[in-house]
């Protein structure tokens, strides 16, 4: 109800460039809170609006976060088919290194995670790799966290355990140290990881964090609706030894 409610929202503005704007940033927040449909919908709204306007820079980051929402839901061609999309306006971005389009993280991290799910973490690695060093040079914390995730995933399914732990404690050090509420999905990450390496007794420091975390940050949502579509995503995230959307 969420989604449809805001994706309905989004609509009715008269701008085709601010509605594109408006479901941009309404199903980034549905996909945060677990909403996966929800923000399915109202990205793919999103896109259509902004490639009405003319607005690549909208629809590059509505068709990379809805593609990381479809495959999520498990429409695997869909999401190809979307990530593709995203992928052909990313490559026509010009920047000179080591300067990189940080304000389209969120699209390069979208079209990396369907490439993971593609079992083509190299891929991954060379159009994520870029865009996380530029954050971190820029001090964007969520390109910073939300990217390293996706190379830790990509080093743990090309057995590269050692790497697979730095990118993850990166997120760590970086959502700690800006207070994100995307701590909970770094700990996680950091779990695998050093779960992946042998490193049981830190992995499960991890995992126990990532816990707490989890109900910290829950404990403060106070709308019903978005609470339970939010603890929701605990039911799919994943145990220390397994895989999930939450990379």
């Amino acid at each position: 109800m969420l989604g449809r409610e805001a994706r309905d929202l989004a609509l009715r503005l008269g701008h085709r460039e601010w509605s594109a704007w408006s479901a941009l940033w309404l199903g980034s927040t549905l996909l945060e809170v677990g909403d996966l449909a929800g923000a399915s919908d109202m990205l793919t709204a999103g896109a259509v609006e902004a490639e009405r306007a003319g607005a690549d820079l909208h629809l590059v980051r509505c068709l990379g976060m809805a593609a990381w929402a479809t495959q999520a839901l498990g429409d695997a061609e869909r999401a190809a088919d979307l990530a593709d999309r995203a992928s052909a306006i990313l490559d026509r971005v010009r920047v000179r290194p080591p300067r990189a389009y940080v304000i389209g993280q969120d699209a390069y991290v979208g079209v990396a995670s369907v490439r993971l799910a593609q079992g083509r973490p190299r891929i991954a690695e060379e159009l994520l790799r870029p865009i996380v060093d530029a954050c971190a040079r820029g001090g964007w914390s969520d390109g910073i966290v939300d990217g390293s995730l996706v190379l830790g995933e990509a080093a743990l399914r090309r057995g590269d355990a050692p790497s697979a732990i730095e990118s993850a404690l990166a997120a760590v050090a970086e959502a700690r140290r800006t207070g994100l509420p995307t701590l909970w999905r770094a700990h996680l990450g950091a779990a695998r990881a050093l779960r992946a390496a042998g490193q049981d007794d830190q992995a499960s420091g991890h995992g126990a964090e990532a816990e707490r975390a989890f109900a910290r940050l829950i404990g403060g949502i106070h709308d019903r609706s978005i609470r339970d579509a939010f603890a929701s995503v605990a039911s799919r995230v994943p145990s220390e030894e397994g895989e999930g959307r939450w990379r």
